[in-house]
């Protein structure tokens, strides 16, 4: 009889837990879309005045007066980071005198304290960058522009609209992103040669797909559902998609749709991490924890500063039964979420 009671407690501190787990996600996730909401239209580039490193300020109205800008949005713990500040440096040699402006606004934390600046600056030096490189105090120019991932690249043209954006530095996106800057000055028939074995997204599917992803972010399921429909019209090959509708699936609790659709995805590209987190948390979901633990620690060993990996983390210890540790990684997870994925 006691060893029936002990496991009915336990029962319910794990259905505590999810319930408190699900809760404080929807409400950071209202908080976003709140903050979000009172921004500008997503299509105009929102104004702002930085310090850089240097001490001098610089604006967006100063950097329009250029052909083409480009905003990298970047940390020295964002995983390609470096690798994305190092392209963009290519490309301000090459064509900063033909038009071409480009900032890195930093948003390694909301104060920017001397450790951290001597952390930036030791991540430039090894760069070598000369590009002007910002400090967004307080993360309010990360928040007006409704940046989900570092890295975050944002192409802006002289009448102050966003053209193009690319959240986090993945290769389906990156050789389009180059492209893009490249023809503003080569013309569009100059074709950049690029060998990859990864199937390379139609430039309509890959848009309608991060419109998808930040409306998800934002909480406006329903949207972001059907943009991301919308975005496997377009590209029949583009798995990101399928996994985003798997991962909505999953969250609304429709647990067979889900599968199905991640086994889609899968078929397409079975390495990415938004595909493998998601097949880890329907792991989870179906009470398999300890392959969805094992899943998405060794995601968090690659790259830890996927909030997103870690709140499922925290989500499959928990209903494991150590809600200590759960908590741990969840409140890891919250404090990573303004700096680098909004869960």
């Amino acid at each position: 009889m006691r060893g029936t009671i002990t496991l009915s407690h336990t029962h319910k501190a794990k259905l505590r837990f999810a319930r408190m787990l699900f809760v404080t996600l929807s409400a950071a996730l209202t908080l976003a879309a709140h903050v979000a909401s009172q921004e500008q239209s997503a299509m105009q580039a929102t104004p702002f005045t930085l310090k850089a490193l240097d001490g001098n300020e610089y604006s967006l109205q100063h950097l329009l007066d250029n052909k083409t800008t480009v905003i990298v949005f970047w940390a020295t713990w964002g995983k390609d980071s470096g690798r994305v500040l190092g392209d963009m440096e290519e490309l301000f040699q090459k064509y900063g005198g033909k038009g071409l402006a480009v900032v890195g606004v930093c948003v390694e934390q909301r104060t920017i304290d001397d450790s951290a600046r001597k952390r930036i600056n030791d991540s430039i030096r090894q760069q070598q960058i000369t590009y002007p490189i910002l400090l967004d105090n307080n993360l309010e120019t990360f928040w007006s522009y409704r940046i989900v991932a570092v890295p975050t690249i944002c192409i802006i043209d002289k009448n102050n609209r966003i053209t193009y954006q690319l959240a986090g530095y993945p290769i389906v996106g990156r050789g389009e992103l180059l492209r893009i800057i490249t023809e503003a000055f080569e013309g569009p028939a100059f074709v950049v040669s690029r060998k990859t074995t990864a199937h390379e997204p139609n430039r309509g599917a890959l848009v309608t797909y991060t419109m998808a992803r930040r409306e998800f972010a934002r909480r406006k399921t329903a949207i972001a559902q059907s943009h991301a429909i919308k975005a496997v019209s377009q590209d029949s090959l583009f798995a990101l998609p399928l996994a985003l509708l798997s991962e909505i699936s999953l969250e609304e609790g429709h647990l067979p749709e889900a599968e199905q659709l991640l086994k889609k995805a899968g078929q397409l590209d079975s390495t990415s991490i938004e595909i493998v987190r998601t097949r880890a948390f329907l792991l989870a979901r179906q009470g398999v924890f300890e392959d969805a633990t094992r899943i998405l620690g060794r995601l968090l060993e690659s790259d830890s500063s996927q909030a997103k990996v870690r709140a499922y983390l925290a989500y499959a210890i928990g209903m494991k039964g150590n809600l200590e540790a759960a908590l741990r990684h969840f409140g890891f997870a919250q404090r990573q979420d303004s700096l680098s994925y909004v869960i």
